[in-house]
């Protein structure tokens, strides 16, 4: 697992990372995430399912915002500066700057790329809360 700075994981989250999550950088995430990186077998030797255990690593972006009760399931990967929405169920992939909601969540929109450029370019990430965060390297740590 890996998880990069300026990470924030609010309260209640359940993640369950055995088969690889990476996490970017000035990633921030709501109260009850979800994320599975593992799905039981049902092709296996039992029914409804086997004991063996079927693993596909989540990839979240660097500056993704993932709103309350959102659901990861295993395999996909949400793209640079992606919004999900409160309530979402993330099954595919998500592109950069897309902004997706519903369950499954779907693309409703796109963050305005001029506009998101420029402030990665000004190096302007949000820390707890959404206030200015500075880096332990700007703290001269």
């Amino acid at each position: 697992m890996y998880v990069g700075e300026n990470v924030h994981i609010n309260r209640h989250a359940y993640i369950r990372a055995e088969g690889g999550l990476s996490i970017g950088d000035n990633v921030h995430i709501a109260q009850h995430l979800i994320i599975y990186t593992i799905n039981h077998n049902y092709k296996g030797g039992a029914i409804p399912y086997d004991h063996t255990m079927i693993k596909k690593p989540v990839r979240i972006a660097e500056n993704v915002w993932i709103g309350i009760r959102v659901t990861i399931v295993p395999g996909v990967h949400i793209g640079e500066g992606a919004i999900v929405g409160a309530g979402s169920v993330v099954t595919k992939d998500v592109p950069p700057l897309a902004i997706v909601g519903g369950a499954p969540a779907k693309v409703i929109g796109y963050r305005d790329r001029d506009h998101y450029e420029a402030l990665v370019r000004l190096k302007r990430f949000g820390g707890p809360s959404g206030y200015p965060y500075t880096s332990s390297v700007e703290n001269g740590k």
